[in-house]
């Protein structure tokens, strides 16, 4: 699959990794991945761990992590470089807004239906990136988004610039 985002970005995406693209306002690309190197899922299983989603729009990530919480009766600390934050029995966020790089993790415990998983999101430039895989990643973090970011980078698609005719 080929999408141009500009003139200066586009992307050819194998169909091994059931890209699905909504260029609509929202613009998002939603592709089936494995954590922890976003190799293509084996099967459409419908398993929202296996899907990557990124939109290019890093306001809402940002704005999400600039608004205060209410921190009273939980407890706060660091772990593998983060801010680690347990907000219940069977939540737990941990947080990277130090400037070098945005990042949120929330890890929920399983119950009788699901297993336990975390949500991760990241920016990377514009881009806000969003996937989930198990708890016990969390402290390979930095190694998950740059493995994700690679795997990206591998479709970026030499562009062109769109003639002056074809131009909308």
């Amino acid at each position: 699959m080929f999408i141009r985002l500009s003139e200066h970005e586009a992307y050819r995406i194998p169909l091994t990794y059931r890209p699905r693209w909504s260029g609509g306002s929202g613009r998002y690309l939603a592709l089936q991945m494995v954590p922890p190197e976003f190799t293509p899922a084996a099967s459409a299983s419908g398993r929202h761990r296996d899907e990557v989603f990124i939109q290019w729009n890093s306001v809402w990530l940002t704005s999400l992590l600039q608004t205060p919480s209410s921190t009273a009766g939980q407890r706060q600390d660091s772990a593998y470089g983060l801010t680690r934050q347990v907000l219940g029995k069977a939540h737990t966020r941990y947080v990277d807004n130090s400037g070098a790089g945005v990042t949120l993790i929330d890890c929920y415990g399983g119950d009788n239906s699901n297993e336990p998983s975390c949500q991760h999101q990241f920016l990377d430039g514009p881009r806000h990136i969003a996937f989930r895989h198990r708890t016990e990643d969390v402290p390979n973090w930095r190694a998950l988004e740059a493995n994700l970011t690679a795997r990206l980078g591998s479709f970026r698609a030499a562009t062109a610039p769109i003639p002056p005719s074809s131009r909308p």
